[in-house]
């Protein structure tokens, strides 16, 4: 083992297990409402999705196939829907992008901050 693992192993053994048993139970109960975000998100992507599919079709069958609308008419308004879900889909993309720049942007800042602490306990370590 590297000096390096020898330094971490020591400062871990002062760690009890309750301790981290609670680290593990709040990391879970944060996955577990982080999923239910995401599933939540996720349903209401769906059923938009349907909603608008059947608008575009359905204006499709009305034009093109039984003739109650003009059917250039109806390939405008295909046209324009299609044109509205595309803008949509770019700000959905570019939230999504957001995300995972905060998300990103934490993990840097925690990182970080465990690059401090190991570099001070290092230096405790190397005064003892």
């Amino acid at each position: 083992m590297d000096g390096f693992s020898i330094n971490l192993k020591k400062n871990f053994e002062n760690i009890t297990d309750e301790e981290l048993k609670k680290e593990l139970e709040d990391f879970y109960e944060k996955k577990q409402k982080l999923r239910k975000l995401v599933e939540k998100q996720a349903k209401k992507e769906m059923l938009f999705n349907v909603t608008f599919l059947v608008v575009v079709l359905g204006f499709f069958i009305l034009g093109a196939i039984l003739k109650h609308i003009d059917a250039t008419l109806s390939l405008e308004i295909a046209i324009l829907l299609v044109s509205v879900k595309m803008v949509w889909m770019i700000y959905e993309q570019q939230k999504a992008n957001h995300f995972f720049f905060w998300i990103l942007s934490t993990l840097e800042h925690e990182v970080n901050q465990l690059h401090v602490t190991i570099h001070t306990l290092k230096r405790k370590n190397k005064t003892l």
